[in-house]
């Protein structure tokens, strides 16, 4: 339990600094349903971080058709290799500026 909330706060403290994203973090799971301020379907969004950034997200539409403009991030990882994904991810999105 202590991992996974020293995780949640990591996530949280890293996704305030990624350009295009933004997350209201909830009381469940170990997942982060972020919203994605661009004028792309997430699908195509997840796809290309699958293939540029090589990491793997899965778009909210998964969720439902209110789920457009989301993409669902599990934290589920030990902190080390979080680090390297949220570095890869912001990456990602600081490149669409």
């Amino acid at each position: 339990l202590e991992t996974l909330q020293e995780s949640r706060a990591y996530a949280r403290k890293e996704l305030r600094t990624i350009p295009h994203l933004s997350w209201h973090p909830t009381e469940g799971a170990f997942f982060a349903f972020v919203r994605v301020d661009l004028d792309e379907s997430v699908n195509a969004i997840a796809m290309d971080i699958l293939e540029t950034a090589h990491l793997l997200v899965v778009p909210g539409t998964t969720f439902g058709r209110y789920g457009e403009g989301y993409l669902r991030l599990s934290y589920a990882l030990d902190i080390e290799r979080l680090k390297k994904a949220f570095n890869r991810l912001g990456r990602y999105f600081s490149d669409r500026r």
